[in-house]
């Protein structure tokens, strides 16, 4: 049996997401005779294989018993669009089919492993860009660092971050990838977005700051208007100046907030601010700028924290958060212990 047409006109991120072709990838040899004949009919297909063969290998795809949440929130996202294509493929498959065939909620948890790949599709296609040549800067722990641009756009990197991006195309696409923390002053022209592992950033010309380390997503906008867009379902938000937004991931939606224009990226002035933070995401902050490792019992990670510390003095830092919370803490060497 020929591959559906369809699998022509697919791009690398395309096939990279199809089940059957990461279950080939993975050694499933029940396609494999397919695949290889269709790969061999043109270099143009060999070439893209070879690309998304990487993208597959580059995560372990682990199956999971998926809780009746995760179920809906697929469903409801980007589990719909998958799950249409591959309906439509079954029907070009039968030519005698007369309507379209639903899909049943119980095939869901046949794919899920794979569409854990979709939820990181912004991840996957940029890895591929870098991979073809791409300026990066990365910044240690306890340091910051400015980036100019090639169009003079200005990226403010907070400790422990790394930016990407094609200086050579630039003027065709201004594309930049984020891991970590940073602020930036971005000058007006063609469409500027800052992708992270789980969302991006859209604007034409603004200054916004972007947290976007693991699960975790948020953008600040200081002045003008950006776009913020989740890969997970696909939400989408719009901030002017002064306002804010989070991801959780736990609840799978966007939290809006509003905020001063002077509070936005306060770490530029070496001051981090918390508002009902947990103590865990406080204390990676204060290891990423004093290179300190932290350790405390588990059940003192999920305590909330309203406050701030500043960068200079350790021993000042850590009274400005263990104080509030009536907190006992040691310095031994490089590492922190934290009692309550």
């Amino acid at each position: 049996m020929p591959m559906h047409k369809e699998y022509d006109k697919f791009d690398i991120l395309e096939l990279a997401l199809d089940a059957s072709f990461i279950k080939w990838v993975k050694g499933d040899p029940k396609d494999a005779e397919l695949w290889e004949q269709w790969t061999a009919e043109t270099s143009e297909k060999q070439w893209r294989v070879a690309e998304a063969r990487k993208l597959v290998l580059s995560i372990s795809f682990k199956a999971v018993e998926p809780t009746q949440g995760d179920v809906d929130r697929l469903w409801e996202g980007i589990a719909e669009k998958t799950l249409r294509k591959e309906n439509k493929a079954e029907q070009d498959s039968d030519q005698s089919a007369t309507a379209s065939k639903p899909v049943s909620r119980r095939n869901i948890f046949k794919i899920i492993p794979y569409l854990a790949a979709a939820m990181l599709a912004g991840f996957f296609l940029f890895q591929f860009w870098l991979g073809r040549g791409a300026t990066s800067v990365e910044v240690a722990e306890g340091k910051t660092q400015t980036v100019i641009l090639p169009d003079n756009s200005k990226v403010i990197l907070n400790a422990a971050s790394k930016v990407s991006y094609d200086k050579n195309s630039w003027s065709e696409d201004r594309s930049i990838w984020l891991q970590g923390e940073a602020f930036f002053d971005v000058k007006k022209g063609s469409t500027f977005k800052v992708i992270g592992k789980t969302g991006e950033v859209m604007v034409l010309g603004t200054s916004f700051n972007v947290f976007a380390r693991d699960h975790s997503f948020a953008v600040d906008c200081k002045t003008g208007k950006v776009k913020v867009s989740n890969f997970i379902n696909s939400a989408t938000e719009t901030l002017t100046a002064g306002t804010g937004i989070s991801w959780f991931h736990e609840k799978a939606k966007f939290v809006r907030r509003t905020l001063s224009t002077e509070e936005i990226a306060r770490w530029q002035l070496g001051e981090f601010h918390f508002k009902e933070a947990m103590l865990e995401s406080v204390f990676a902050e204060f290891e990423r700028q004093f290179g300190k490792q932290v350790k405390m019992s588990p059940s003192l990670k999920a305590r909330l924290y309203s406050g701030f510390f500043k960068l200079g003095s350790v021993e000042d830092a850590l009274h400005s958060i263990c104080w509030p919370l009536k907190l006992e803490y040691k310095v031994e060497g490089e590492t922190v212990l934290i009692e309550g």
